[in-house]
């Protein structure tokens, strides 16, 4: 019991000792806090002087500082709100430092937008306008016709696509395919169009490379072999083109080996060549036209089917075939149109022996009776061979004589050229 009440006794001096010496420290501890405060006041109230780029954002974050910023929600720069009577009702912001809020685009809403509504065009009357002079549409059609006969549709739909790459800024050459039986005017439509555009017309025949070695003189020797040095003939045509339309003529395009049409690809994609001398571009306004006589009297039958008649003979691949961008078939001529053609080729058959001849009704129904077979067979070319044959001998004779006015007669049933002073039996 003695040994408990002495621990006690113990205990409670050790406390009394502790407390003692803490309360002895109240007054040194309590100097030490306001020093520490003092001077860690008077830190940050220097350093809130310092200008707003050399003070540190991240010990600003740690101190819990945040930058003064004005409520903006309920300021608008609508003029009649702010000039309203509301501005009368005292504020605590002094009026001279108000500014208005500029309203977010992403938040603001757009009054909706009339529509507007297309007027009605007129496309016939538009003219191409350009540096490059050209004929307009009609005049363009006027001018084919009159060299081409009784390929009216056709010339249409050729000037229509002709007008519509010559208003195009493509590198793509346009790519016109004409098939159709012999005669029907395929070449010549080709160089009505080099005399209506002003251009000049490059004719490649296509029988010269029936064989695939000879495709090299399409496109060039490969370097080292005879002729590499003289480069292409359609790279030449390119380079050497003086217009600013280039019109190609592939004549009898089912007389080339079938290779070479796959090295006409990238050609008729992009207008762009390549032989030994280097790589040449076609220019924008580049026109190629393609004939051929292939499937020629199934077209005669089905002119609207062409594109699928040519397709279906499987002579051209389908990627060639991809790139043609129009298939424009010409027609054997009827009746009417071979009558027209025929007083064209007589007057100028006529005309090469330097005689003027005068064709009247009656002549040129025994005329035309005596060339129609041949007409249908093989077009203007069997026209002319037919005139050759009736009135070639009476046009030397006239000539010989240097008689240069002369009309046709029908004269016991057949056709003669006579000085024009000489009337018929």
């Amino acid at each position: 019991m003695i040994f408990k009440i002495l621990a006690w006794l113990l205990f409670g001096w050790l406390v009394f000792v502790i407390l003692g010496n803490l309360l002895a420290l109240i007054p040194a501890i309590s100097s030490l806090l306001f020093f520490l405060i003092f001077t860690g006041v008077t830190l940050l109230f220097i350093y809130s002087l310092l200008p707003r780029e050399k003070r540190n954002s991240n010990f600003e974050d740690w101190l819990g500082l945040e930058p003064q910023t004005i409520p903006t929600d309920n300021i608008t720069t609508d003029e009649n709100k702010l000039t309203s009577d509301s501005d009368n009702i005292p504020s605590p912001v002094p009026p001279e430092i108000r500014k208005p809020q500029i309203i977010d685009s992403k938040i603001a809403t757009k009054s909706p937008e009339p529509e507007l509504i297309q007027p009605q065009l007129n496309f016939d009357e538009i003219r191409f306008g350009s540096n490059y002079k050209l004929p307009d549409r009609e005049e363009l059609k006027a001018k084919l016709k009159k060299r081409v006969i009784g390929q009216d549709a056709a010339i249409d739909t050729l000037v229509r696509m002709v007008l519509g790459k010559l208003a195009s800024t493509s590198k793509k050459p346009l790519v016109i395919f004409l098939p159709g039986p012999t005669g029907t005017g395929k070449t010549e439509l080709s160089k009505a169009l080099e005399e209506a555009l002003e251009t000049k017309l490059t004719r490649f025949d296509m029988g010269e490379y029936a064989e695939s070695h000879k495709a090299s003189n399409l496109f060039g020797s490969p370097k080292g072999y005879v002729g590499s040095e003289d480069g292409g003939a359609l790279p030449n045509a390119i380079r050497h083109s003086q217009k600013n339309c280039l019109l190609l003529l592939f004549d009898e395009v089912e007389k080339a080996h079938q290779s070479l049409w796959r090295q006409m690809l990238a050609f008729f994609d992009e207008g762009r060549v390549s032989d030994n001398l280097g790589q040449c571009d076609a220019p924008e306004n580049t026109i190629c036209i393609l004939t051929s006589n292939i499937k020629a009297d199934k077209i005669a039958e089905k002119p609207e089917s062409a594109k699928r008649i040519i397709k279906d003979c499987g002579y051209f691949p389908p990627e060639f075939l991809g790139r043609i961008d129009k298939v424009i078939p010409l027609l054997r001529l009827d009746r009417k149109g071979t009558a027209q053609l025929t007083v064209i080729l007589a007057k100028k058959l006529a005309k090469d022996y330097g005689i003027n001849l005068i064709i009247e009704q009656e002549p040129l129904e025994k005329l035309v009776n005596s060339t129609y077979e041949q007409a249908q067979e093989y077009g203007g070319r069997g026209i002319t061979d037919e005139l050759k044959e009736l009135l070639g001998d009476d046009l030397f004779d006239l000539q010989a004589k240097r008689i240069y006015q002369a009309r046709l007669i029908v004269k016991n049933d057949q056709l003669k050229v006579v000085p024009l002073l000489v009337t018929s039996n």
